[in-house]
């Protein structure tokens, strides 16, 4: 008996492989106002050769079949969309611009991330070269169907690696080495985080649970005069976070951003309810490198709203003990919730439209507060070495009604922060206040636990010097 050939080959055609459900459900998130990117950047000192980086991007690509597929035509009825891998791409992902301040790079930036590579041409990611004076920006744009943020560093590092290899700045000529991945942290599923007392009477439990499902919104603050479309960006670089034993890095980001939002909706007299987070997790195996695709799947923890003060320490606590229930659970990436939006029996052209009208109707009940991805301590950033140290950033969707993501990372003793929020939500001035009570209530959160240990935490909550 001949063994059976992968699907496609034996029409001439690439080779094919069918969507899971995060890459499908990745694609009804997808809409041209609000597109379901995930962007990564590296600042490097120096200048960076255009040619050479397209040589360098060339050969990461060739060598990863995932990151140059693309959705498989097909028909409307069909029940799944299919991957295809062709053996070069359709398009140069390329492309070069030029910047003179921060103000305009961080206008090309926003250009940049304000739509997502289409899934029908290959490859699904974008990459462009801004130079400026004394430093060049790399940035990849990538559509969250097809890669998340761990394959972002992972994808950006090979290509780093590749072009210092062809100009001679890395040690070594070899391609890029063989590393673990990293992982995207850990955090619990939210099962009883605040608990709650005992009701009172048997009346009492219903409306308890009806009141524990209303999802805080953020308070919008924007000019409306302004009129403007699409999202901005905010970044911010701090020290390593200090943080008590028992804790990591991300129990404090996490527990800092339900607790800024939550004064943030008081300031703006929002009535109280419950906050939610959504954190993206990892489910990689142990040890696996390179860009896997989309291997993420979301969980959430839940807070009460902040209502007096000195409540931080018991609110980092809620979030400790979440985290700690998850890292002991080993949940799929598709939760029941997913399976029942995208069942597999149903055309994608139903599911599409069944989800964004689900989404229109039943988002503000439905949805987090806020998202916050922690890439957890980047201990090989691209390009780094002979050039210096490197600024990096990472981005998520900041899809309504949530509209504002929060990327995290940790590298050289510094934690990068990047606030991706839609003008619906925030005008720059507003968005630029938020920011700045974030990082007052981090600081806050770590002088208000008691003693402290300055490090940082990876992706597992493991400890780093």
């Amino acid at each position: 008996m001949s063994r059976r050939l992968p699907r496609g080959t034996d029409l001439g055609q690439p080779p094919r492989s069918p969507f899971d459900l995060i890459d499908e459900l990745s694609c009804y998130y997808d809409t041209p106002a609000e597109p379901n990117n995930e962007l990564f950047e590296v600042l490097v000192p120096g200048s960076i050769d255009y040619q050479v980086l397209r040589q360098a991007v060339a050969g990461a690509l060739a060598a990863a079949p995932r990151a140059r597929g693309r959705m498989a035509a097909g028909r409307a009825f069909r029940r799944r969309y299919m991957w295809e891998f062709p053996p070069v791409p359709d398009v140069d992902p390329l492309s070069h611009a030029t910047w003179s301040d921060e103000d305009e790079l961080l206008a090309v930036r926003i250009r940049f991330l304000a739509s997502a590579p289409p899934l029908h041409t290959s490859p699904p990611v974008r990459l462009l070269l801004a130079s400026g004076p004394g430093a060049s920006c790399v940035i990849l744009n990538a559509h969250h169907a097809a890669m998340d943020g761990v394959s972002c560093v992972e994808l950006l590092r090979d290509i780093a690696v590749r072009y210092q290899a062809i100009t001679g700045d890395s040690p070594t000529g070899d391609a890029a080495p063989a590393r673990p991945a990293a992982n995207v942290p850990s955090v619990p599923t939210a099962q009883d985080p605040v608990p709650w007392s005992p009701p009172r009477s048997w009346l009492r439990a219903p409306v308890r649970a009806v009141r524990r499902h209303l999802v805080a919104r953020i308070a919008p603050e924007r000019n409306p005069a302004e009129g403007r479309d699409g999202c901005g960006l905010r970044m911010l670089l701090l020290p390593s976070v200090p943080r008590p034993p028992g804790a990591t890095v991300n129990d404090m980001l996490v527990a800092a951003l339900i607790a800024t939002i939550s004064r943030w909706n008081a300031a703006h007299h929002r009535p109280p309810a419950v906050i939610r987070i959504t954190v993206p997790v990892s489910v990689r195996e142990p040890g696996l490198r390179g860009v896997a695709g989309n291997d993420t799947r979301n969980e959430t923890v839940i807070a009460d709203p902040l209502t007096a003060a000195g409540e931080l320490p018991s609110l980092l606590a809620a979030v400790t003990r979440q985290t700690t229930a998850l890292r002991q659970a080993h949940p799929r990436q598709a939760s029941a919730g997913a399976l029942g939006l995208a069942p597999g029996w149903c055309p994608v052209a139903a599911k599409r439209l069944a989800i964004r009208f689900a989404l229109r109707a039943m988002g503000p009940v439905l949805c987090d507060t806020s998202i916050l991805t922690n890439l957890g301590n980047v201990t090989e950033p691209p390009w780094s070495g002979p050039r210096g140290p490197v600024r990096m950033a990472v981005s998520g969707p900041a899809h309504m009604p949530r509209g504002l993501s929060v990327g995290a990372m940790t590298a050289d003793g510094q934690l990068q922060l990047t606030f991706r929020y839609r003008y619906a939500l925030f005008d720059e001035a507003a968005a630029a206040r938020f920011v700045a009570a974030y990082a007052a209530t981090l600081d806050e959160l770590t002088m208000s636990t008691g003693p402290h240990e300055r490090v940082g935490a990876d992706s597992q909550g493991r400890r780093y010097p």
